[in-house]
């Protein structure tokens, strides 16, 4: 009795261990066709003239972003009187 558990219980290691690995050799296959994808629609040069600095950027949250006192007062630069996170 004990060595058919024994038995079931390797073979349902063994069959799960083969579908791990097929699911992690698809998710791969899936990722790097995704890439080339990507890349080959994506692979142009931009001129100078074409890149658009940004020197700002607004930030819209919902829920808690560690605003806390602690974590503002210990990223705030009394030099520039401003915050750096």
């Amino acid at each position: 009795m004990k060595k058919k558990i024994i038995k079931r219980r390797v073979i349902i290691v063994s069959i799960g261990l083969v579908i791990a690995f097929s699911l992690i050799f698809l998710f791969k296959q899936i990722v790097k066709s995704a890439v080339s994808k990507f890349s080959s629609t994506n692979s142009r040069t931009l001129s100078a003239s074409q890149v658009q600095i940004v020197s700002t950027a607004n930030i819209l949250s919902t829920g808690d972003l560690l605003m806390h006192g602690p974590v503002l007062t210990a990223f705030y630069d009394e030099n520039t009187k401003s915050y750096n996170f």
